[in-house]
C-alpha cells in the first residue's frame, strides 16, 4: 500500500471523526486566491479561451497585377489561399504593415491565436481590408477542416447486410441433439439415433472415448486455460487428433492452438456470436461451427444464419456458468492457505451459494478456479420448434446438474423433429434468458 500513499486520500476506507465527508476548501495559500482560481477557470472553460487556442504562422505575399498569395501553418499542415481579384497600385494609400497585421489577427472567434506574421510586398501595392479579412477566413475554414479530418476518412457509400453477405442458400437442414458429458458414467445416455454429436472434457480418461459410436466426437475446452492445461494439450495433441472429428473451444487462444491441427473447430458461446459479422470473422478464420451467445434473440439467430454458412447450433438446456472467479468461498470455511489441494478437497462440488432472495446457486471448484452457476436451467423446450424454423443445426444440452439427462434428450428430440411430447418443466423452474426477449 506504500504506493498509494503519496497525497492521495482513504475515501470512505478509513472512517473520519465525522463520519461524513464533506466538500469544502483546502486549507492554505490555495484557499486564500479561490476567487482567482474560479476566474481562471472560467477563462479556461470558455469556448475561445487564450488557454485552448492553437498557435499559427501566417505569411502573405502582395505583388501588384497578381493575386495576393496568404499561407498558414499550424506545424502539421499547411494551408495557402489567393484572393479573387489582383493585388493594385495606389500612391496615396498603399496598404501598410499595421493595417495586414490588424486585419489578420482577427482570429477571435477561432480556436487559432497568431504567433507569427511574414509580409512580402511590393512598393505601393494595394488591397482591401475586406480582401484580407476573407483571406483569413477561408485559411482558418480550410485547416479546421483538415485538422477536424485527421484520419483522412472517406464517404462511405449506403449499403445493406445483403451487400456484405450474400444470403446462404440452405437447404432446410435436419436439427440435431448436440449433448456434453461430464463425467464417463454418463455415456449410458448416449444414443446414437438421438444425439449426433459428444463433447467430451479434455480432463476424461481418453481410454473410455475410443470405443464410443457416435457420429461426430469433439473435444471439449472450457473457456479458461492456464499454461499448464495448455502443456497437458499439447503432449496430447496427436491422440486427440486420432479419437476426435474435432474441438470445441471458447477463446481465441485456444482456437489459435488448435487451427493448424486436423480436428476441425468449434466456436462455442463464450466468442459471444450475436451477429453476422462475428460469424464471418470466425469462418475467415477457419471455424467450421458455432454456438451462439446465450444474449442472442431468436430474430437475430435467424440472421446470422440466413447470411452465413457456418453450421450453427443454440444452447437448448443447460445451467449456464455466470461467473468465474478465483477466490475460493470455501477457503474461510477451511482456512486454505494456498491452491494446492483443491482438486482432493472434499468442499469442491455439492455445494451452493445463497442470495439474499434465498436462492441457491450451485458452485464447483474446478482446475483452481471456482465457477457458479445459474439456479434454474436455460431451456427452450417448448419452444423449440420456433428455432427449428431458423435453421439452426444443433441443439446444446450439456448434463451438468441435471437429474433428468436421458428424459432431457427424448423431449427435445421429440421437439425439434416435430413430435408433441408432455412438459417436463417445473413451473418457475426454468429460464428463457434473452432467446424471446422484445418477441411479440
Amino acid at each position: 500500500m506504500a504506493t498509494f500513499r503519496r497525497g492521495y486520500t482513504n475515501g470512505y476506507l478509513k472512517p473520519s471523526k465525522d463520519d461524513e465527508m464533506f466538500a469544502k476548501l483546502s486549507s492554505g495559500v490555495k484557499g486564500d486566491n479561490i476567487d482567482e482560481i474560479e476566474e481562471q477557470i472560467k477563462e479556461i472553460t470558455q469556448e475561445f479561451s487564450k488557454y485552448r487556442r492553437k498557435s499559427i504562422k501566417l505569411s502573405i505575399d502582395l505583388k501588384i497585377g497578381e493575386q495576393a498569395v496568404l499561407t498558414l501553418i499550424d506545424g502539421n499542415n499547411t494551408v495557402v489561399v489567393k484572393s479573387e481579384e489582383a493585388c493594385e497600385t495606389s500612391i496615396k494609400n498603399p496598404v501598410s504593415d499595421e493595417i495586414i497585421k490588424e486585419q489578420l489577427s482577427k482570429l477571435g472567434n477561432t480556436i487559432y491565436e497568431l504567433q507569427e506574421l511574414s509580409i512580402e510586398k511590393d512598393e505601393g501595392v494595394f488591397i482591401r481590408k475586406s480582401t484580407l479579412n476573407q483571406l483569413r477566413r477561408d485559411a482558418t475554414e480550410i485547416l479546421y477542416d483538415k485538422c477536424s479530418n485527421y484520419y483522412e476518412r472517406k464517404e462511405i457509400k449506403y449499403f445493406s447486410q445483403d451487400d456484405i453477405f450474400s444470403l446462404n442458400e440452405k437447404e432446410d437442414i435436419s436439427p440435431k441433439v448436440s449433448l456434453k458429458i461430464n463425467k464417463i458414467d454418463e455415456l449410458k445416455y448416449l444414443d446414437k439415433v438421438k444425439v449426433q454429436r459428444l463433447y467430451i472434457p479434455y480432463t476424461l480418461n481418453m481410454e473410455n472415448v475410443k470405443n464410443i459410436n457416435v457420429d461426430e466426437k469433439y473435444l471439449w475446452i472450457p473457456n479458461i486455460v492456464s499454461k499448464a492445461n495448455y502443456e497437458v494439450l499439447k503432449e496430447n495433441l496427436e491422440e486427440y487428433e486420432d479419437l476426435f472429428d474435432g474441438v470445441y473451444v471458447n477463446n481465441v487462444g485456444t482456437f489459435h492452438f488448435f487451427k493448424d491441427t486436423k480436428l476441425k473447430i468449434h466456436c462455442g458461446p463464450y466468442f459471444n456470436i450475436i451477429n453476422s459479422f462475428s460469424a464471418e470473422l470466425l469462418k475467415e478464420k477457419g471455424a467450421d461451427s458455432f454456438t451462439f451467445s446465450i444474449e442472442t434473440n431468436i430474430r437475430d439467430m435467424e440472421s446470422i444464419v440466413k447470411h452465413n454458412s457456418l453450421k450453427a447450433e443454440i444452447v437448448a438446456h443447460e445451467y449456464a456458468q455466470l461467473m468465474v472467479m478465483k477466490n475460493c468461498p470455501m477457503s474461510l470455511i477451511k482456512n486454505c492457505k494456498n491452491l494446492q489441494d483443491c482438486e482432493k478437497c472434499t468442499y469442491n462440488k455439492g455445494y451452493s451459494l445463497k442470495d439474499r432472495k434465498g436462492i441457491n446457486f450451485n458452485i464447483e471448484r474446478d482446475n483452481k478456479l471456482t465457477h457458479i452457476y445459474n439456479s434454474v436451467p436455460l431451456t427452450i423446450i417448448g419452444k423449440a420448434h420456433d428455432f427449428v424454423k431458423t435453421n439452426i443445426k444443433y441443439f446444446f444440452i450439456d448434463s451438468k446438474y441435471l437429474n433428468d439427462v436421458e428424459e432431457v434428450i427424448d423431449t427435445l428430440y421429440c421437439e425439434i423433429n416435430g413430435f408433441r411430447t408432455d412438459n417436463i418443466l417445473e413451473e418457475k423452474n426454468y429460464t428463457r434468458g434473452l432467446y424471446l426477449k422484445n418477441i411479440l
